[in-house]
């Protein structure tokens, strides 16, 4: 199965759950043999309110790649601010480019 340039050999994909899909749950998950994960629901509104716990919940490490940062929220220009926030931290952070998204 392709997903974009990513090429997975048996489609196992770690759904995002908000307090369960954070850092260490991922890294036992990626080591069971998941191919594709997202991180935990990333709210719109913390992020543009800066919310640090909010910010914590993107990061991730290298080996759980690929991976892809799940942003939800119910306001359209929060989301947009969102999406911008993750983007350029990614400049920032080259860890926190995502793969999927």
């Amino acid at each position: 199965m392709n997903i974009g340039t990513i090429n997975i050999e048996k489609p196992l994909l770690l759904a995002p759950m908000e307090n369960v899909t954070d850092l260490p749950f991922r890294l036992i998950c990626k080591r069971m043999g998941v191919d594709i994960m997202f991180t935990e629901f990333v709210n719109s509104d913390g992020l543009v309110h800066n919310s640090k716990k909010t910010q914590k919940k993107m990061f991730f490490e290298e080996e759980e790649r690929p991976i892809g940062i799940q942003i939800y929220g119910s306001d359209e220009c929060a989301m947009e601010g969102a999406a911008e926030m993750a983007v350029e931290m990614g400049r920032i952070f080259s860890t926190l480019i995502a793969d999927a998204g």
